[in-house]
């Protein structure tokens, strides 16, 4: 099953362009077993010619003949691998596209696996796979059909050698298939340590500053050296391996190669076979036999590859939401204009593996409304957010504007909706366009005016601070600043819902009033604002308070103390 799903995953690239893939692949082999059937025929032909001093000249016209058709079959040969060379590239590079649409786009919001792990994926794991279908593919079809042809040629020759040849093919290969199981082990452990090696240097990276703050520099170290060895072990035993296989079945192979030309002359000697023809055993025999090689080690790359193909497999087999349709259901009816609800959680419930983190959620929210999540860290706060941007699967119902979320796009979900994540994303550009990405369509003075709203109206005439590289993950920032240019990115977005995931956290207490109070002024306007906070200053703002608590969703009639509200305390005298 899995390995449908891999050929199925890679046969996609090669029905666009299958007859380039077969020509790339089957070609060379024909082209190169033609010219080389042809060379030994002639070579026959003209050592017979050659008994009388008269057919010399004329053995010469087939010698220059055979060569300039042997060149010819190999420029052939040679222009078709180039096309699959070619074929290879852009394969690789559509691939590489499908991964980061896929990590992008896909169902669930994030990936299971790190930065680190995607990395090595990205970069090694395709390479590996496409080297599958072209490469290895390719080296293991040529020796077949060369091998088959030659060891026909020679068994019409002399049957007797013919059994011999194919005795010798068979004891190489099955030499060569000892080694595969070793080798595709080897290759998968390798490639699991190196995903942990890339993922420690990553996690190092990123926490860098807190490493060296919390005196952890040595602890990271001896951490990572053990991968590092862990790896270094499993390459060295890859390398034993390989000289193995090298005492073995490659010098078995050479061997048998070598010694072709000397049976060749003892057959002749013997009187068994006439010298033409024994020179034409011999240089097919001797192809025959370096080509099992090639066999053996296409067939070891191809298992090792198939390794890669596997892990971007499972990558990709994640469903991408992007180009996901809904399937509107008949019965829904469109929205109704009287009504002033604009989002309803139905028999809402979300589960983190058997997990319970939302229960039997009923809740809805109103146009105009600014409503406040509270709870505890892990509550289920974000989780009730994300779920409607479709970050995560639930069961239930929620509607936006009378409109199932299951019958719409999630790319018509996300245009109704601004998000300010708990964790602000800054990318590696100008802050000016950092803003930008909120709507790119805005003009100067519309960021402008979203950069006032968001507090950052003394930024606006200083060059320097706009047009000052954010860095890597905003790493050139405050986290003030971050946060305010998220917050300027949702209001440049003019969305009608705002979910603010603790939109406040990072600034002072003059900043957040003046957040606040154009957050009220656009609910007056008929936006609707959902705020996730632990800030008694923030929620105080809100029309409702929303306890998440035990599974659960309450409304809180009365804003509390947000220490007594959360149950850290019994009254607001407690938390003194």
């Amino acid at each position: 099953m899995k390995r449908k799903l891999i050929f199925g995953l890679l046969g996609k690239h090669i029905k666009k362009t299958w007859i380039i893939w077969i020509a790339s692949i089957i070609f060379p082999a024909v082209f190169t077993n033609i010219s080389r059937l042809l060379i030994a025929q002639l070579t026959q032909d003209s050592m017979y010619r050659t008994r009388d001093a008269d057919s010399i000249m004329s053995t010469a016209w087939i010698i220059l003949f055979l060569l300039a058709g042997a060149v010819v079959a190999e420029i052939i040969a040679s222009f078709f691998k180039y096309l699959q060379y070619a074929y290879g590239i852009n394969t690789e590079n559509k691939l590489r596209e499908n991964m980061y649409q896929n990590l992008l786009h896909r169902k669930h919001g994030h990936s299971k696996l790190d930065i680190g792990e995607i990395t090595t994926r990205y970069n090694k794991d395709v390479k590996a796979a496409v080297s599958m279908i072209c490469a290895d593919l390719e080296r293991l079809i040529f020796p077949i059909i060369v091998g088959v042809t030659f060891c026909v040629a020679i068994f019409l020759k002399n049957y007797i050698i013919g059994i011999g040849i194919m005795f010798i093919l068979c004891l190489v290969t099955s030499l060569s298939i000892v080694f595969i199981n070793k080798f595709n082990k080897l290759e998968k452990a390798i490639l699991e340590k190196m995903d942990i090696y890339s993922k420690q240097i990553s996690s190092a990276y990123g926490g860098k500053m807190t490493i060296r703050m919390m005196n952890l520099q040595e602890y990271v170290d001896k951490s990572n050296e053990k991968v590092v060895m862990e790896l270094d072990r499993l390459n060295k035993r890859k390398v034993r391996l390989t000289f193995i296989k090298a005492l073995t079945t490659d010098n078995l192979t050479a061997l048998c190669a070598s010694l072709m030309l000397p049976f060749a002359c003892v057959f002749v000697s013997s009187g068994l076979l006439d010298l033409p023809e024994a020179l034409y055993i011999a240089s097919l025999s001797g192809s025959i036999i370096g080509f099992t090689s090639t066999f053996s080690t296409a067939l070891i790359d191809l298992k090792k590859d198939y390794v890669s193909a596997v892990r971007i497999e499972q990558q990709l087999s994640v469903p991408n939401d992007r180009y996901v349709i809904a399937e509107l259901n008949n019965e829904e009816s469109g929205p109704d204009e009287n009504s002033d609800t604009v989002l309803e959680f139905q028999n809402f419930s979300v589960d983190y593996d058997g997990i319970m983190v939302l229960n039997n959620v009923n809740l809805s929210v109103k146009k105009g409304e600014i409503v406040a999540l509270v709870g505890k860290s892990g509550s289920g706060k974000s989780t009730l957010i994300k779920s409607v941007l479709g970050f995560n699967d639930y069961k239930g119902l929620v509607l936006l504007n009378d409109r199932k979320v299951t019958n719409m796009t999630v790319s018509e979900i996300r245009k109704k909706i601004a998000y300010v994540p708990e964790e602000s994303n800054v990318f590696n550009a100008s802050v000016y366009e950092n803003i930008r990405y909120g709507n790119l369509e805005a003009d100067d003075c519309e960021i402008m005016e979203a950069m006032c709203q968001a507090g950052l109206k003394e930024y606006i005439e200083d060059d320097k601070i706009i047009n000052f590289e954010s860095g890597e993950n905003g790493d050139n920032l405050s986290g003030g600043l971050r946060q305010r240019i998220a917050l300027a990115r949702a209001f440049l977005k003019d969305a009608d819902i705002l979910f603010m995931d603790e939109p406040t956290a990072a600034l002072d207490a003059l900043t957040e009033h003046q957040i606040m109070e154009h957050l009220r002024s656009l609910a007056k306007s008929g936006k609707t604002i959902l705020v996730v906070s632990h800030r008694a200053s923030t929620i105080s703002y809100a029309d409702r308070v929303l306890l998440v608590k035990d599974n659960e969703v309450r409304e809180e009639q009365d804003f509390k103390d947000i220490s007594v509200l959360l149950g850290e305390c019994k009254t607001e005298a407690d938390c003194d």
